[in-house]
């Protein structure tokens, strides 16, 4: 799928370095989850699920498209001071523990310093592989806010809600880095956080290495969710 097969509305999320972790260690630990699992579950730092759900009622397989930035990660992105692990889920019906082979963490702290209180997910799927739907660029000057009357795209907007329009805007292209669908619960707010020990990061970092196979991954996933 080219830059221009994509809906005319999808979900647009910018990527790099997260949680001390380099993006394409990150690449390779989701495309392992997805293979242990199916699905892979997306850290972002604000919740989406208002607009989501309003994209649903057009499409009931949106589109997820993930782009690398044009500038590198924030240090506090690149070099936290703490990382955490996010075990749970919220619903209607209370709590939920995420599935087993589904790891999401995020830095400790806020851009204030305190210690984060939130954190939300992305519930993609990618029967192909994320490594196999990279390619092309996406226009960020064509791209609307979804539902906003269309309100250009913000620099500082990392995961968007979008309408593809046509513009005679400047060119702000970026690469499609990766492609998925969101499947059920689509978009959800995390819960039940706990910081990962330095003993853990390192396990974590060794296994999002090429060439670990997706039952290295499982085990080690339900190592740090089991603990």
């Amino acid at each position: 799928m080219s830059a221009n097969q994509l809906p005319s509305a999808f979900v647009w999320t910018k990527i790099e370095a997260e949680a001390g972790q380099r993006i394409d260690r990150i690449i390779n630990r989701k495309e392992l989850e997805r293979q242990a699992g199916g699905a892979f579950w997306w850290g972002i730092g604000e919740s989406k699920k208002d607009k989501i759900r309003l994209l649903l009622a057009r499409d009931p397989r949106p589109i997820v498209v993930f782009s690398k930035m044009r500038s590198n990660a924030h240090s506090r992105d690149s070099r936290p001071n703490g990382v955490l692990l996010w075990q749970a889920y919220e619903t209607a019906d209370g709590e939920m523990p995420l599935p087993l082979h589904a790891v999401v963490i995020s830095r400790a702290h806020d851009s204030k310093g305190n210690l984060k209180l939130r954190h939300y997910a992305l519930v993609c799927e990618n029967p192909m592989g994320i490594p196999c739907s990279s390619g092309g660029t996406l226009n960020a000057g064509s791209l609307r806010n979804f539902g906003d009357s269309g309100r250009p795209v913000g620099s500082s907007q990392i995961t968007v809600v979008v309408e593809r329009r046509t513009c005679n805007g400047p060119d702000m292209s970026y690469p499609i880095t990766a492609r998925a669908t969101l499947v059920a619960p689509y978009a959800v707010q995390l819960s039940a956080p706990r910081q990962l020990s330095a003993q853990e990061l390192r396990l974590l970092d060794e296994v999002s290495f090429d060439g670990t196979t997706s039952d290295d991954w499982a085990a080690v996933a339900k190592r740090l969710r089991r603990r």
